[in-house]
């Protein structure tokens, strides 16, 4: 894939997005979103600029997310803003719901989230102004790390980061397994 604007299905997504029912697995390497990605910067694939993410890449011009009964399973996710679920939620986002979704890998796979920036089992970026909430989620597996490009890496088990005033995170019956 070439262009600016990479992904498997819908390159920017606006409005309004529910996903539910579907397991993406078995992929080598995911470096933009298996459904939805969106990358405003890079005009060739390049990790260091790409939001990668499980499902979505970058959801920057959605009202809405709301993914059930979503099961990502065995894939490598690499990319400046890495998450399991979704590289970085930003921009005019106003609210994602992430209901009964797993990020899991068998062992014997050995799969890795690897940012370059921020990076988390579930979410790498969680920018403002965005409500997110994780209910009943699940990460298991997987290693999560970081190669800093600049001074720093955020990485977190389920977020890789929460930035900004006024971008919050609610989690419920969630958890995390090495």
């Amino acid at each position: 894939l070439i262009g600016n604007r990479l992904t498997g299905m819908a390159a920017v997504a606006n409005d309004n997005i529910v996903i539910s029912n579907v397991t993406i697995c078995n992929g080598s390497n995911a470096s933009t979103g298996g459904y939805i990605g969106f990358d405003k910067d890079a005009s060739t694939p390049n990790t260091t600029t790409i939001k990668a993410g499980g499902i979505i890449g970058n959801a920057s011009k959605t009202t809405n997310l709301k993914a059930t009964n979503v099961i990502v399973r065995n894939l490598n996710i690499s990319g400046n803003y890495a998450g399991g679920m979704a590289g970085c939620l930003s921009g005019e986002n106003t609210h994602a719901v992430f209901t009964n979704c797993s990020v899991i890998t068998d062992m014997e796979q050995n799969c890795k989230i690897l940012c370059y920036n921020c990076g988390g089992g579930f979410i790498g970026s969680n920018e403002s102004p965005r409500t997110s909430t994780l209910d009943n989620c699940s990460v298991a597996g997987y290693t999560i790390s970081g190669s800093a490009v600049g001074s720093s890496c955020n990485i977190g088990g389920l977020i890789g980061y929460n930035n900004l005033a006024g971008a919050t995170v609610n989690v419920q019956n969630t958890w995390l397994a090495g």
